[in-house]
């Protein structure tokens, strides 16, 4: 969950209809789409279903999609579940989007020993340590549209700590840091570098009994579905949306890979509402949802239009 934070204009954690929009924590992301799914969920007359419908949900995307694991482990092993599609609710606008930036975080503590600050350059710094690597880390950025001929690849430090004082050598320092990728990026060929400069720190701080240790916090992979793919065309052609790409990474690759089916983001609200105060979203986009995921409960699940 996304803390509500403060400068809201109406309760947060309460719908407020207000100026024709709809305000509160979780409107556009992601509560609007679910509750349209579970609408159209329940409103499906599951007698004329020729291929079945599921409907999963999940917890702690924001934390690095780590809630949905075994999720996707029972919906792999259902014998019932064999999708000629998988849409994955998140706020596009009502745009179909293919592809979505992969992740990985790490956090990583440092280990030197204490010291006068007198000795700096003769003994090791934690915190100096931890700043070659964050100058590693750096490198890594590769500036350009995710769409060009460079694979994209985001890398950002969000947190650092460590020290005690001023005159003293710091003994220990922790970071933590993202990178960020697309589906041409291979996350250990891009990491190699920050590997290598990790392994030199590791032996150069060795020898005072320092240590460097690494702790994955979140790995998801990149998505890429091929808009040629026939249900991504089946989509488009009944339903009239528009595709798309999504600068925000989400559980889509997940099921991508576990399921292996096409899978496409797909859902109301714009993201730039999401993750602030006074979030909301308009009506208009929650009746379109609800449109477009019964149009596809009926070409994939009921009248048999589908892929397959």
């Amino acid at each position: 969950m996304v803390p509500a934070g403060s400068s809201w204009a109406t309760d947060p954690y309460q719908l407020t209809a207000a100026e024709g929009l709809l305000w509160g924590r979780g409107t556009a992301d992601m509560k609007g789409f679910i509750a349209v799914a579970l609408a159209i969920a329940a409103s499906t007359d599951q007698r004329r279903l020729s291929a079945p419908l599921h409907l999963a949900l999940s917890c702690e995307e924001e934390v690095g999609c780590a809630g949905v694991g075994s999720l996707l482990d029972e919906l792999a092993a259902l014998p019932t579940c064999d999708p000629d599609l998988v849409i994955v609710g998140e706020p596009t606008s009502m745009r179909i989007g293919l592809a979505h930036t992969g992740k990985v975080g790490y956090r990583v503590a440092v280990e030197a020993c204490s010291g006068h600050s007198s000795r700096a350059g003769r003994e090791p710094s934690a915190i100096f340590s931890a700043a070659e690597l964050c100058r590693i880390i750096g490198s890594l950025n590769r500036p350009g549209a995710k769409d060009g001929p460079v694979p994209f690849v985001s890398a950002n430090v969000g947190t650092i700590a460590g020290g005690t004082s001023l005159n003293v050598l710091a003994r220990s320092c922790e970071l933590t840091f993202e990178v960020r990728f697309d589906a041409d990026g291979s996350p250990a060929r891009i990491l190699a570098p920050v590997w290598a400069e990790t392994d030199r720190i590791r032996t150069e701080l060795a020898k005072v009994g320092g240590s460097v240790e690494l702790i994955e916090l979140v790995d998801y992979p990149a998505l890429c579905t091929d808009p040629s793919d026939p249900a991504v065309g089946k989509l488009v052609a009944e339903t009239g949306r528009e595709l798309t790409t999504v600068d925000f990474g989400c559980e889509a690759g997940l099921y991508a890979r576990t399921l292996e089916a096409p899978t496409v983001v797909l859902g109301p609200g714009d993201i730039a509402d999401a993750h602030r105060p006074n979030e909301h979203i308009d009506p208009a986009q929650l009746l379109l949802c609800a449109e477009v995921l019964a149009r596809a409960v009926d070409v994939f699940c009921i009248t048999g239009l589908g892929c397959r």
